[in-house]
């Protein structure tokens, strides 16, 4: 990154002053032309009603051209009006995005609807209030949710697919205008939702073609021309009969096509909005320069065509939406067939686009994913892409810190990790050990996203992650917290068998039972863990299990976290020690808090 965090916080007070002023401003003008359009209107009433008072001609043209500026300024203020909340939008997120810089909570989606008791996700706080989910997410339809969602639950394993990520990271971060206006435009429209999706799949999935579709994208053409020339038969001889055979036939037409397509045109005329607000935001994608980056051009080539497609949609959704209107509708069916040109058009964009829609929606969302983790990039200077190794097992960290934890807090450590086995780390209550399983975690899956992650050098093999951190009871399910947590081993012991490599995060197993047959249970358990192709960190208060690096020095590896106690207070520096930890803190605080 080229910018510091003194520099971020220059931009976006910058940019918060800019659209203040620019959404003041609109709002001034959106004033004159409301105005302006009141007078122009009052002017066309006032200019018709002197015409019929004086019939001069002069006066009936000047309402005419009255009226035309009222609708020009209706149109106008429109304008204006989308124009300011676009401005809002963008105030609201540069406001967003300076509170996020300041520790002041995002205001986007924290991802609670996935939250999940299982594995990692709880264990790393994945999803949640103050979770990595809402650390990084800055999507704004239900699509770019899921797709943030899918990648935290599968992170990416191959090395080529990782850095394909990071180099369109790394370019699409520095376009924060782009992703500024995506996010604004897509703020225009909220209502897109699950229902939407399901909608759109189930139509392209259950609709049938026409099989006669030639014959009716002519004789759409050909009746009503002919039943325009009977209604000007009628009105200059009296005469019905022709012009009523055309509505009839006409009817019979608009019958068929409505038993054919009425579950379509409900399914579709909802969706216009929604189908409007993807095609802006494909159109938006297409300014952004790929600099021969091979995610982004082929992105940006599927946005080209999606945004001119989707368009197409949009308007065929806007004309079927337009039959609710059912005088207009009667009208315009009796003459010019109106349902049958509907679905005409419905069906031609089906057959040529029926295999694309879903892959268009899921660009959608990877897209939204592309700007979540580039403006965690742009808004984390300090933080830098991963190295990848393909081969081997290792994960090595210089200055490596918990990307929840803010500036003040952080304290961070450096190791190196260069071969399978378990990392014994041993601590006392507070010292940092389970924070520090979490802030490996976490930036493993960080790493796996093909996002920069909290550190000053990274380096990784690309691997699975299991973790048992956490552990809950369930009534409802008649499990306690022992046997929750026996489930929960097995349940890695398991995958590992399968899913390899693999990082495994445990902490402090088997409190449930004495010390005897947790030190037995334990022990047993990471013998098997080092024949298993993995890194394990095995947090853990019990000190003899350490006597296990004498007899297996190649697999297992001693660290730990100290706490001092100094003029009556407890002191923890949180920094990572080669060694067995020797200091104790219990006695002493139950002491202090008056316990004993």
């Amino acid at each position: 990154m080229n910018h510091t965090y003194a520099q971020l916080d220059t931009f976006y007070q910058n940019k918060i002053e800019n659209y203040t002023l620019a959404v003041h401003q609109l709002k001034n003008k959106i004033n004159f032309i409301a105005l302006l359009r009141a007078l122009f209107f009052i002017a066309w009433l006032y200019l018709l009603y002197q015409y019929f008072y004086t019939h001069q001609q002069a006066l009936l043209w000047l309402s005419f051209l009255g009226l035309a500026g009222f609708l020009a300024l209706i149109s106008t203020h429109a304008h204006f009006n989308n124009k300011r909340q676009i401005f809002q939008n963008k105030l609201w997120l540069a406001k967003n995005e300076w509170n996020v810089l300041h520790e002041n909570g995002n205001a986007f989606d924290d991802g609670s609807e996935f939250v999940l008791n299982e594995g990692y996700f709880v264990d790393l706080d994945i999803f949640g209030k103050h979770s990595l989910f809402h650390l990084l997410n800055r999507t704004t339809t239900w699509l770019g949710k899921q797709a943030l969602y899918q990648h935290f639950r599968n992170p990416m394993l191959q090395k080529e697919k990782i850095e394909a990520y990071q180099s369109a990271i790394q370019t699409y971060s520095q376009q924060y205008a782009l992703i500024e206006e995506w996010i604004a435009s897509a703020l225009l429209h909220k209502n897109e939702s699950t229902e939407h999706i399901t909608a759109l799949e189930q139509w392209m999935k259950q609709y049938i073609p026409f099989k006669n579709r030639t014959y009716f994208n002519r004789i759409r053409f050909v009746l009503p021309a002919f039943s325009i020339i009977a209604l000007f038969y009628t009105l200059d001889t009296g005469n019905y009969t022709l012009l009523s055979v055309c509505i009839v036939l006409n009817w019979l037409h608009v019958f068929f096509v409505g038993k054919h397509n009425g579950m379509a045109f409900a399914n579709i005329g909802k969706q216009q909005e929604v189908l409007q607000t993807y095609s802006r935001l494909f159109k938006i994608f297409t300014h952004v320069p790929a600099n021969n980056d091979a995610i982004l051009q082929r992105t940006i080539t599927i946005s080209n065509e999606a945004s001119k497609s989707i368009s197409k949609l949009s308007f065929i959704a806007n004309l079927i939406q337009q039959r609710s209107n059912l005088l207009a509708t009667t009208l315009l069916n009796s003459l010019l067939m109106y349902d049958v040109h509907c679905a005409v058009l419905l069906n031609s964009w089906h057959n040529a686009h029926q295999s694309k829609l879903k892959g268009w929606l899921e660009t959608i969302g990877e897209i939204e994913y592309l700007n979540s983790i580039a403006l965690f990039a742009y808004n984390h200077p300090t933080f830098v892409y991963p190295g990848i190794k393909a081969e081997g097992l290792s994960i090595t960290a210089l200055n490596i810190g918990h990307p929840l934890l803010s500036a003040k807090q952080m304290v961070t450590n450096s190791f190196q990790f260069e071969e399978a086995g378990v990392l014994l780390v041993t601590g006392s209550n507070m010292s940092g050990k389970s924070t520090f399983l979490r802030t490996i975690g976490c930036n493993l899956l960080l790493a796996e996203m093909g996002a920069p992650v909290c550190a000053a050098n990274f380096l990784f093999t690309p691997m699975y992650l299991f973790s048992c951190i956490r552990i809950s009871d369930s009534l409802q399910e008649n499990t306690s917290y022992f046997m929750a947590e026996l489930q929960k081993l097995a349940y890695i012991k398991t995958q590992i068998a399968t899913n390899y490599p693999a990082l495994i995060l445990i902490d402090e197993i088997l409190r449930g039972t004495n010390s005897a047959d947790k030190y037995e249970g334990s022990a047993e358990f990471i013998l098997q863990l080092i024949q298993q192709p993995c890194i394990v960190l095995f947090a853990t208060h019990d000190l003899k299990l350490n006597t296990l690096e004498e007899s297996y020095p190649n697999n297992i590896t001693s660290y730990c976290f100290e706490s001092t106690i100094e003029n009556n207070h407890l002191i923890f520096d949180y920094v990572l020690r080669r060694g067995i930890a020797q200091n104790k803190n219990a006695t002493f605080l139950m002491k202090k808090m008056g316990i004993i």
